[in-house]
């Protein structure tokens, strides 16, 4: 936050993505914005791992994505299910 700007952004991020890690999305919306690198890039990320990690239970949770197979017959509900998203905030300090 400064005298002109906040920077507030939400968005969704898939718990299992294999294409892009939350460093390399933190330099891209930097690059996007026109901030430094540096703290910014470290800033973003750090708050998007802190976030999945709290989020990290709900990537185990059945969702019945399996309607046919019952919870007997599966003995690990949930390893099925290929993409769990989590709403992600990610607030910046401009100084």
């Amino acid at each position: 936050e400064t005298d002109a700007h906040r920077i507030r952004d939400c968005f969704v991020w898939n718990l299992n993505e294999e294409l892009i890690t939350p460093e390399t999305f933190a330099r891209t919306f930097c690059a996007d914005l026109d901030l430094p690198q540096e703290p910014y890039a470290e800033i973003v990320s750090n708050q998007i791992r802190a976030q999945l990690e709290d989020h990290e239970g709900v990537a185990t949770m059945y969702l019945g994505a399996d309607a046919d197979i019952s919870e007997e017959e599966d003995e690990s509900p949930g390893e099925d299910v290929g993409e769990c998203r989590v709403i992600l905030s990610v607030s910046l300090v401009l100084s």
